[in-house]
């Protein structure tokens, strides 16, 4: 009877073990820096203001899980006003940003912007910024001097606050004036990480040490609205252009216009996808490539002009960042934690849906991962790897199935960083939410320096074990603990392993 009762014990201990998943260790192969958004930071400090830091500990635990170095912060509009005293939600937003400053030096925050009402996609309650129709704002410059990054077509302070306050507008011009508005109040309440945008510019406001943004980010879909393209185009060009020039009235120098894109065919043949990234590049620091991936290995097919139209970019100085959206359905209307039974399987959901497993894949559309080391769901460093390896391997292949480029040209696109929405669901086995006693074991990834180097590289901690050509042969060198010597290896491109945080990396390292 024992026995009968331990063997089906065993056996439901086996059933509830292979409904759970357990990721293996992934090898990292490559070293770019990794962003998130932060959505509802509104919600956040509200939590705050009432004394909680639950979420403030759960984003800390994600930075540091991730190893991120840029966030993105949705929510601003519904916190930023234009009364001289700080209300309370502004107050504890001053409190985030310098504990998050202190915490992380190198870590860079945005102030993100825009987003028109469009209950057809879900996104309900979103920011609907056409609707806040807030008080008059005035900007007042602090200086008309010309940044070294200055882009042409900047507009002048009077003809800011002009759009920003509209006699009688549409709901096109009203939205424009809300999210310029929303800009203009960051950069007067705020600031940014130059000294001289410091002065508030007569806001009232009491700055403090670290409480500064780095950078502004356009989230405008100007592509899912109805009408011409070119249209639609140039609305998003002039709220990209008037971005650029509240940095520059603010002497931001080194503050970036970002932005978040994706190319459309234009049906009526006057703005080619090809034109569409130059017009773009031309106004931004740094493009959010979305792809509004199914899965990963199949993005080319879906998306190689799109792609093929950002690498034709000539001279263009915009940093190209794809963009990996794991959103569920929880996340298009409120803030709740990921949730496997609304899995949203249009944007990725169900790639980083819990519910499924090697021996439970997605549908057929999302093929499997193609070799061995990734799996259901897939990990954040999963994603990013096939997403290179799927770029690199792409650019021999004669034909793309089932997508309009018979043959891929990838010309100069090479992805500089990699962006995750949402920041809180980018861990859907909810390892996320850690205290901060478990978040100080979560490293950050080792790092060659210098890199590109010539007669010796170093690692920032851990082991070098190894350093190979691309195509897998080992080479002998002078490895001694962290450091190795070059001198007998030719200029190019190689892969360094290295043993840190109890698991193997794959480091890239250029030989000058």
């Amino acid at each position: 009877m024992i026995r009968k009762v331990l063997f089906l014990f065993w056996i439901a201990t086996l059933s509830l073990k292979a409904q759970v998943y357990h990721p293996a260790p992934h090898q990292q192969q490559h070293d770019l820096p990794r962003g998130a958004y932060v959505a509802c930071v509104d919600n956040m400090v509200q939590e705050m203001a009432g004394g909680s830091s639950q979420q403030l500990q759960d984003l800390i635990g994600t930075i540091e899980r991730h190893d991120l170095s840029f966030l993105a912060f949705y929510g601003l509009h519904y916190v930023v006003d234009n009364n001289p005293q700080d209300n309370p939600e502004e107050a504890q937003l001053r409190v985030l940003l310098n504990q998050l400053r202190s915490r992380f030096p190198k870590l860079q925050i945005a102030a993100v912007g825009g987003g028109l009402q469009n209950p057809s996609a879900g996104k309900i309650k979103a920011q609907e910024f056409q609707h806040l129709k807030t008080d008059n704002f005035l900007f007042k410059a602090i200086s008309d001097e010309a940044c070294p990054n200055q882009k042409p077509g900047l507009v002048s302070v009077g003809k800011l606050n002009a759009v920003m306050n509209p006699r009688n507008p549409n709901a096109q011009e009203q939205y424009q004036a809300e999210v310029l508005k929303l800009f203009a109040r960051i950069a007067c309440s705020f600031g940014f990480a130059n000294p001289a945008s410091r002065s508030a510019m007569g806001s009232g406001k009491t700055l403090q040490t670290q409480d500064y943004f780095d950078h502004l980010v356009l989230e405008d879909e100007w592509w899912w609205r109805n009408g011409l393209v070119a249209d639609h185009l140039n609305d998003h060009e002039d709220l990209l252009r008037a971005m650029r020039s509240i940095l520059q009235l603010s002497h931001a120098c080194e503050a970036k216009v970002m932005t978040y894109e994706s190319l459309q065919i234009d049906s009526s043949g006057l703005v080619p996808m090809d034109q569409q990234a130059q017009e773009i590049a031309a106004l931004a620091d740094r493009v959010f490539v979305t792809h509004y991936f199914k899965c990963v290995p199949n993005t080319l097919e879906r998306y190689c002009e799109v792609i093929e139209a950002w690498g034709k970019l000539s001279g263009a100085e915009v940093e190209l960042w794809p963009l990996f959206s794991s959103e569920d359905q929880s996340a298009k209307v409120s803030c709740s934690r990921f949730d496997p039974s609304k899995s949203w399987n249009d944007f990725w959901g169900e790639w980083m849906d819990t519910s499924f497993t090697a021996a439970n894949p997605p549908p057929d559309f999302c093929p499997g991962p193609g070799r061995p080391g990734y799996g259901y769901p897939y990990e954040t460093d999963e994603a990013e790897d096939l997403y290179l390896e799927r770029l690199d391997s792409a650019g021999t292949a004669r034909l793309l199935p089932n997508s309009t480029c018979p043959v891929f040209h990838r010309g100069s696109y090479e992805p500089e960083g990699f962006m995750w929405f949402i920041a809180h669901l980018m861990d859907p086995y909810n390892r996320s939410r850690v205290g901060l006693a478990e978040a100080e074991s979560f490293k950050a990834s080792p790092v060659l320096f210098p890199n590109p180097a010539n007669e010796s590289v170093s690692l920032s901690y851990g082991t070098l074990i190894s350093i190979s050509g691309l195509s897998g042969e080992s080479l002998n060198q002078k490895i001694k603990g962290s450091k190795a010597q070059l001198n007998d290896l030719a200029p190019g491109l190689y892969l360094v392993k290295v043993w840190a945080n109890e698991r193997y990396y794959f480091l890239k390292l250029q030989k000058s």
